[in-house]
């Protein structure tokens, strides 16, 4: 059941195997982009965060096991925003293997490119990425925010919404200023 699970949210249909301890999850053997993958549910998180929840927006009382918490909106074209902790030790590998990640699927489809690029500087060093999809200023938008505390793991947001939906744009800023996280 896992198993299926997991080939419905990954883009090729099946997950990609870990790579081997000592390898680099971005290159495969034969020069050809590799998958980064996370299994769920396998890798419980080490810091907890507090944000704010911004109104018309829900938290998941019982969020995946290895997520640090999960909202969503109601409406029309709902909206969602997974927060969880990375394995990458530092913002370039993070960087480096949402890059590779979007572009062995989603980046390969019609329209698809990146919106947004850039970093976050201030209380908390980061990186912001912005994919859409879809038709030009009609498509999707999965935004992807990396943060690093001091002696913290990285925190990973993945959210995803209507490209026309400047609320959920609006929501998904006000949670990643308000975002704190330290050790439990």
């Amino acid at each position: 059941m896992l198993h299926l699970w997991l080939a419905c949210f990954h883009p090729g249909g099946s997950p990609e195997p870990e790579p081997a301890a000592g390898t680099d999850p971005v290159a495969a053997p034969s020069g050809t982009p590799a998958v980064p993958w996370q299994p769920h549910g396998l890798r419980h998180p080490t810091v907890r965060c507090t944000f704010e929840v911004p109104a018309a927006w829900t938290r998941s009382a019982s969020p995946m096991p290895d997520h640090i918490a999960e909202l969503s909106s109601a409406g029309m074209a709902p909206a969602m925003l997974i927060v969880e902790e990375r394995v990458e030790s530092d913002l370039p590998s993070a960087h480096a293997h949402v890059l590779a990640y979007y572009q062995s699927g989603l980046l390969t489809a019609d329209g698809a490119r990146v919106v947004t690029d850039v970093a976050l500087t201030g209380a908390t060093a980061g990186r912001l990425l912005s994919i859409r999809w879809g038709p030009p200023d009609a498509g999707r938008i999965e935004t992807v925010v990396l943060l690093a505390f001091p002696g913290l793991p990285l925190v990973g947001m993945v959210a995803r919404h209507p490209e026309s939906d400047q609320e959920a744009t609006e929501a998904i800023t006000t949670v990643v200023q308000s975002t704190r996280c330290s050790l439990p």
